[in-house]
């Protein structure tokens, strides 16, 4: 777990903003929760809701509903704040809880897909050329008859509590190693990732397995208000992110969410 650390006027603003948005947060499902408590937080940690309204040009109601859980910010939103906080932004895909008036960090990154082939692509280096390049994709370093005890041995490693607001078919998890450095700090090359392939709403700021060609390609995914889908790379000095036209989002080939990822296994 990493503590972040806050001054004492920041965790008293953070305290009394978690009293008073948490209760909505009971009605509304582990993940979407935990989206407004990073929101709860960064607000606080920049001086309250009114610099939040300025960093993001947003409205007042929003930020709130944003805090109660009623709606959820864009990734972007999240990664403003972040900076504006000085907080890392890898952080933002960490499991994030309040307990016991301290705001830990799990180092772990939520995000998913099945029994992977070798190989992988990825959008080419910033001031490369067109088309794909090898890049963080999926080895099959895990045969089908160890994938059970890899994924044993995996959850094995997570932190205390983490798979406890997650709803998981152990059936759809399968294990399999990253390689490629695009999605660095968040999946760093090597790491091995459960990934879940039941999973595949594409859901905003997280991490998914795409399918291309017969490879598999790693990204963050972010939705547009015209329908379209950015799948970004977290190592975004290296890499560029890819636009998919509202058009053609239907057609991905979404092979599952990364739920996970550790250094441990």
């Amino acid at each position: 777990m990493i503590l972040l650390p806050i001054n004492d006027d920041q965790h008293r603003r953070v305290e009394r903003a978690v009293a008073k948005f948490s209760a909505s947060w009971s009605t509304i499902s582990p993940e979407r929760g935990a989206t407004a408590l990073k929101m709860l937080v960064l607000c606080e940690l920049i001086g309250g809701r009114g610099r939040a309204v300025k960093a993001l040009g947003l409205r007042d109601n929003t930020i709130d509903n944003y805090r109660h859980g009623r709606t959820e910010p864009r990734y972007s939103a999240l990664e403003v704040l972040a900076r504006v906080a000085n907080v890392p932004a890898p952080l933002l895909a960490q499991d994030w809880q309040y307990v016991g008036g301290q705001l830990h960090i799990a180092p772990v990154s939520m995000n998913g897909s099945p029994g992977f082939a070798t190989g992988g692509f990825a959008e080419p280096p910033n001031g490369g050329g067109s088309g794909w390049s090898d890049d963080i994709g999926l080895e099959g370093a895990i045969d089908e008859a160890g994938e059970d005890a890899a994924r044993d041995r995996f959850l094995a490693a997570l932190p205390q509590g983490f798979l406890a607001g997650l709803t998981l078919q152990a059936a759809s998890l399968r294990v399999v190693r990253a390689a490629g450095d695009s999605m660095a700090q968040t999946i760093a090359d090597g790491a091995p990732m459960l990934v879940d392939t039941g999973d595949r709403l594409l859901t905003d700021g997280c991490i998914y397995v795409f399918g291309t060609d017969g490879d598999r390609l790693v990204r963050r995914v972010q939705r547009q208000l015209d329908g379209s889908l950015d799948l970004i790379a977290d190592n975004g000095r290296r890499y560029r992110s890819r636009t998919v036209a509202a058009d053609a989002v239907e057609a991905l080939d979404v092979v599952g969410r990364v739920r996970a990822v550790t250094a441990l296994l």
